[in-house]
């Protein structure tokens, strides 16, 4: 289960669309996972998952938010990472989370806790 989930590039996209101003604002704001140098070493476990083909074959559900706050350019490129996240099993189901930020659980746990059985189904 992916609930709107990094993805290991997203540092690029995001960078690149931030103006320079919000950079030190955007880093600073990873509090609840710890701190911006762990948020970006947990990409690396990504790339390893991804090199290795681990979920190729596991159901997975990614529940992607499409309100990030960041601009439409950055959505845009969220939207196309999360798809990249969901290629990541043959098994994948991929739901919108329409007018969500990136909290879904906490905006829509319904949408959130019907995913989950489904899963478990």
């Amino acid at each position: 289960m992916l609930i709107d989930a990094s993805h290991e590039k997203q540092e690029e996209a995001v960078l690149a669309t931030l103006p320079p101003e919000f950079i030190e604002m955007y880093q600073s704001q990873f509090t609840a996972e710890g701190n911006y140098a762990e948020v970006t070493k947990s990409f690396k476990y990504i790339e390893k998952l991804r090199a290795k083909d681990a979920l190729r074959n596991l159901p997975l559900s990614v529940i992607s938010a499409t309100e990030h706050g960041m601009g439409p350019e950055m959505e845009i490129k969220w939207a196309e990472m999360q798809q990249d996240l969901a290629s990541l099993s043959d098994k994948t189901t991929h739901v919108i989370a329409q007018g969500s930020g990136h909290y879904v659980y906490l905006e829509q746990p319904a949408l959130v806790q019907r995913e989950i059985i489904s899963i478990l189904e």
